[in-house]
């Protein structure tokens, strides 16, 4: 094999140093530079990007904020308009109740009065038809006359006590 060859030791570690270092200059002088520019840029655009990022998000939690704040007023101003409005419709609510309630009051003194006129029609009617009953009654048990006077004084003594006992008015 001719690499192992001790005579051509000299002209290969030659072309071997030779070739190291014009890689070496060329890496150097050409490529490293320009990797270190690529790497520079890029570090460049990172920092932009995280500058901008930076802002982005200061300007997201300022309008996060911001909306929060907005939220929490509207929140308040919707209860508000609830406590409101539920103010205003038990307000309503209860004058109509009462208004009802005044309608109601009515119609029962309204029936209430209807229904004593009528009772106070009825009883007199009793008294009239209770007089000449009693004294009927009171002929043919008896058989003997009695003053009609006297039994329509009776009559009418039994229905004024009644009436004034509640029993009958």
């Amino acid at each position: 094999m001719p690499q192992l060859d001790i005579t051509t030791y000299t002209s290969q570690l030659f072309w071997l140093f030779l070739c190291f270092i014009t890689l070496l200059v060329v890496s150097v002088r050409v490529t490293l530079p320009r990797l270190a520019r690529i790497l520079e840029e890029r570090r460049e655009k990172i920092e932009g990007r995280k500058a901008i990022a930076e802002d982005l998000k200061e300007q997201a939690n300022a309008l996060q904020t911001e909306v929060e704040q907005y939220l929490t007023k509207v929140r308040k101003s919707c209860h508000d308009e609830t406590i409101k409005a539920a103010k205003s419709i038990a307000i309503e609510t209860e004058k109509d109740k009462n208004e009802i309630s005044l309608r109601f009051k009515e119609r029962f003194r309204l029936a209430e009065l209807r229904l004593s006129n009528r009772k106070a029609l009825i009883m007199g009617d009793v008294q009239t038809i209770a007089e000449p009953l009693a004294v009927e009654i009171i002929q043919k048990i008896l058989t003997t006359s009695s003053s009609k006077e006297l039994v329509e004084h009776a009559v009418a003594q039994t229905f004024a006590k009644k009436v004034a006992d509640g029993v009958c008015g």
